[in-house]
């Protein structure tokens, strides 16, 4: 067993600069510096294999580069992250408070936003490095031995079990849907060039070797798919979209003007499905409301954070889909632990509807 985290860059590149590993086991702590064209595939094999524990905090971009590098999924993490919202503590809570929480100690701060690519480190750096990684293993131990007491070690371990899913570390065009402001307002042929425009800009941001939002925003997206649901997009018209930076309709604006346009003609099942508007969110609020009271109590007795459990914009949409009779399998809150401890809410909530 090893708990491990990462330093990187992410504001300039599509995938972040990795700049440190640190790694630490209950003796030991080692710094890791990718930038000395050191060969990290032992490493990243390490993480995929579920016979080795690792212990992470808030993993998720510590973890990915092991789908991207290798196209293995993570395998056996324990995030001291999600395991603190099992035992009691809020589940974001950052690893320094919740050491000092569980263990009554202060990890070094204030060095977290530093020049991480640059070198030598200082020695600040270096002690803020270490302290990331060195409480992880006691951590581990100490969370396990809480929610075992309080019964909630399997939940616990399902849930970690979310880690070694590969979709969680790739990307996800319904995810991306989801940070276009007012696509539940949009038509469906306006749907179809969102989705068409959101694959075109990972692509190019890849491509290019930029994060997907330094090519175009969200609000971006959604213009574009607003502007052209029935006409053409040409590349003259690309210079009255607000927000879309010059360089880009510059020297990408043909690429831009043909994702739209092949966004006009196809046809993206789940995209093209425009939810109907006689259900408003002032309609469901109280059934919202009362629904997440229940759950909520029912997480306080097990002792579990609710926020892990489920959201107020979860709810909203997963009420709107038991009153428009749809599938409800996709959210979370109907599968597995999540489904055993809310379902005494969501049942009366059914009943009802």
């Amino acid at each position: 067993m090893f708990g491990f985290d990462t330093e990187f860059i992410g504001e300039a590149t599509y995938s972040p600069k990795l700049c440190l590993i640190q790694t630490a086991t209950v003796n030991d702590i080692s710094l890791i510096d990718p930038l000395a064209d050191v060969d990290l595939r032992g490493f990243w094999e390490l993480i995929a294999d579920p016979t080795v524990v690792k212990v992470v905090h808030a993993g998720m971009q510590d973890l990915e580069p092991v789908v991207r590098l290798l196209n293995k999924p993570p395998r056996n993490v324990f995030d001291t992250q999600i395991g603190a919202g099992f035992i009691g503590q809020p589940h974001q809570m950052g690893m320094g408070n919740l050491a000092e929480r569980l263990l009554g100690v202060k990890p070094a701060h204030g060095v977290k936003f530093s020049q991480w690519d640059g070198r030598p480190l200082t020695n600040a750096q270096l002690r803020y490095a270490a302290d990331d990684v060195r409480y992880l293993p006691l951590l581990m131990e100490k969370i396990v031995e809480k929610a075992r007491e309080l019964g909630n070690e399997a939940w616990m371990r399902e849930e970690m079990g979310r880690l070694e899913h590969e979709s969680q570390y790739v990307f996800d065009p319904a995810k991306a849907r989801m940070r276009v402001r007012g696509v539940e307002h949009l038509t469906p042929r306006q749907r179809s060039i969102g989705h068409v425009v959101l694959l075109w800009r990972e692509d190019a941001a890849q491509k290019h070797d930029v994060p997907p939002r330094q090519l175009m925003n969200e609000e971006v997206v959604a213009t574009l798919a607003r502007m052209f649901e029935t006409r053409q997009c040409a590349v003259d018209d690309l210079t009255k979209v607000k927000g879309l930076p010059r360089p880009v309709r510059q020297e990408l604006g043909h690429e831009i003007a043909a994702a739209v346009n092949n966004g006009r003609t196809c046809d993206i099942e789940d995209w093209m499905q425009a939810p109907p508007d006689w259900i408003h969110d002032d309609e469901l609020r109280p059934a919202v409301e009362t629904t997440l009271k229940s759950i909520r109590v029912a997480a306080e007795t097990r002792k579990i954070d609710v926020g892990l459990v489920t959201s107020k914009k979860e709810m909203f949409k997963l009420m709107r889909a038991f009153r428009r009779k749809q599938s409800t399998a996709n959210f979370r809150v109907m599968s597995g632990w999540r489904s055993e401890l809310t379902k005494d809410a969501l049942q009366d909530f059914a009943r009802n509807s």
